[in-house]
C-alpha cells in the first residue's frame, strides 16, 4: 500500500499530538511508521490504528531514549569543531590578542568587555534560533540540547564559579579567558552549521 502526503502527515501529525516534540525524532519516526505501514495491504487509518495500539508504548520510550541521546550527540559535535585546525589556531590567535590586553588595560576591564560580547553572543543564538529556525513552529533535539547546554556552561562557569576571582596570575587568567571564548564561538558556529543542515533536510524554510 503506497501512503499518500496527506497519510504521511496525518501521521506526522499523531506523534506531535503524542509528545512527540522534536521535529527530527517525529521525522525518523514517522519514517519508520510510513515504510511499516507500506508494507500492508487495506485501509490505511484501519492499519495505523492497529499499529500504533501495539506499538505506541515502544515509540514513546524510543522518542524519551532519542531526547537524552541528543545532548551527548550536541556536545560530540562541539568537541569536534574544537579540535579542528582552524578552531586551534583561532583559539591561540584569541590567546595573544587577550594576554595583550590584559597586561594593558587590566583583568577587571578586559573581563567587562568579555561579558557584553558574551551576552550579545547568547541573544544572537537565541534570536537566529527562534526567528530563522522557526522556535514557534518547530524544535530540532540536537540544536535544543546544544543551546541549553551553552547557556547552563555560561551561567555556571562566568557567573557562578567565576574563575577569574581565584586566578591572579595574567597567563593562567588569559588561558582561561582564550579558551572559554573560544567555547562560546564554536558553539555559535556549530549552531549555525547545524540550522542550515537541518532547513535543508527538513525542508523548513
Amino acid at each position: 500500500m503506497k501512503l499518500t502526503k496527506e497519510n504521511i502527515t496525518f501521521i506526522d501529525n499523531y506523534l506531535k499530538n503524542s509528545g512527540v516534540s522534536y521535529s527530527d525524532v517525529r521525522y525518523e519516526m514517522t519514517d519508520h511508521v510510513a515504510t511499516t505501514l507500506e508494507e500492508k495491504e487495506g485501509d490505511f487509518l484501519e492499519n495505523f490504528m492497529v499499529y500504533m495500539a501495539r506499538n505506541k508504548k515502544y515509540i514513546m520510550q524510543s522518542n524519551r531514549q532519542f531526547a537524552k541521546a541528543a545532548r551527548k550527540r550536541a556536545l560530540w559535535l562541539l568537541l569536534q569543531n574544537m579540535i579542528k585546525p582552524h578552531s586551534l589556531v583561532f583559539m591561540v590567535a584569541l590567546f595573544l590578542v587577550l594576554y595583550m590586553a590584559v597586561t594593558t588595560f587590566g583583568v577587571n576591564t578586559v573581563k567587562d568587555v568579555l561579558g557584553i560580547i558574551y551576552s550579545l553572543l547568547l541573544v544572537c543564538l537565541l534570536l537566529f534560533y527562534k526567528f530563522s529556525i522557526g522556535y514557534h513552529k518547530s524544535k530540532f533535539s540536537v540544536l535544543d540540547k546544544l543551546i541549553s547546554t551553552l547557556l547552563i556552561i555560561t551561567y555556571v562557569v562566568f557567573v557562578f564559579l567565576r574563575p577569574n576571582k581565584l586566578i591572579d596570575n595574567p597567563m593562567l587568567i588569559t588561558i582561561y579567558y582564550a579558551a572559554f571564548t573560544s567555547f562560546i564561538t564554536i558553539n555559535v558556529y556549530t549552531f549555525y552549521v547545524l540550522s542550515k543542515k537541518y532547513k535543508l533536510q527538513y525542508n523548513y524554510e
